[in-house]
């Protein structure tokens, strides 16, 4: 019989006592990994997008920790998120960032046909005394 995705995905995810939830750990030899089979093989976005689809009826919510250097995996992550929430530094290098993410998420609103909504941001690494 034929494995569904999220049938797949199920062993890999660990809960996390530290956070009390349950995580589908990478690393970055294995994004990169996965970067180039996206780049060559384009069905595994649709695989990612049915792999959530699958998942969701479990959670509550899923999040993708998502680089935006490795655009070829961002992009298959926004394709299957209802909205997006960004996580900026408190640095000026944090804010050029964000305007290609919001470039990003444009282009791939109209790729896609439908709109990624900007579900917040929050600053990380924020001191007053700067």
């Amino acid at each position: 019989s034929k494995i569904e995705p999220g049938e797949a995905a199920r062993p890999l995810i660990q809960r996390s006592a530290a956070y009390g939830c349950d995580v589908l750990p990478s690393s970055y030899e294995r994004l990169t990994a996965q970067e180039n089979a996206l780049l060559t093989n384009p069905t595994l976005m649709v695989r990612l997008v049915q792999l959530v689809e699958q998942l969701a009826g479990s959670y509550d919510f899923i999040l993708f920790d998502c680089p935006p250097n490795l655009k070829s995996l961002t992009t298959p992550a926004l394709y299957s998120a209802d909205s997006v929430l960004v996580v900026l530094e408190a640095a000026e290098e944090s804010l050029e960032g964000m305007s290609t993410l919001l470039r990003m998420i444009s282009s791939a609103q109209k790729l896609v046909g439908r709109d990624f909504p900007l579900a917040g941001a929050v600053l990380t690494k924020y001191s007053a005394q700067q």
